[in-house]
C-alpha cells in the first residue's frame, strides 16, 4: 500500500510552470517570468504541493494505524 502511496505522490508534485516564452512561467521556475506583474509568489499549480504533502501525510497515517482504521491494506481483497 506504501509503494502505491508512493506512486500516487510522485504524480501528484508539480514542478513550477516553465514556458518557453518566460512571460508566461510561474514566477518561480527555475527561469523565472519576464512579466513583471506576475509578482514573485508561485502562480501555477505547485502552490498545491505542500496541501498534498500534507493530505499524503494524513493518509500513511490512517494507512500505518493497521485493521483498526477499517481499511485493508491488501488490494487484493475485494468488497
Amino acid at each position: 500500500m506504501n509503494d502505491l502511496l508512493e506512486q500516487l505522490k510522485k504524480l501528484a508534485y508539480r514542478q513550477h510552470y516553465s514556458c518557453e516564452d518566460n512571460w508566461y512561467s510561474c514566477p518561480l521556475s527555475e527561469d523565472g517570468c519576464s512579466n513583471d506583474q506576475a509578482g514573485n509568489e508561485c502562480n501555477c499549480w505547485a502552490r498545491y504541493n505542500k496541501e498534498m504533502e500534507d493530505l499524503f501525510k494524513k493518509l500513511e497515517e490512517i494507512i500505518n494505524k493497521g485493521p483498526s482504521n477499517g481499511i485493508s491494506n491488501d488490494l487484493s481483497e475485494s468488497n
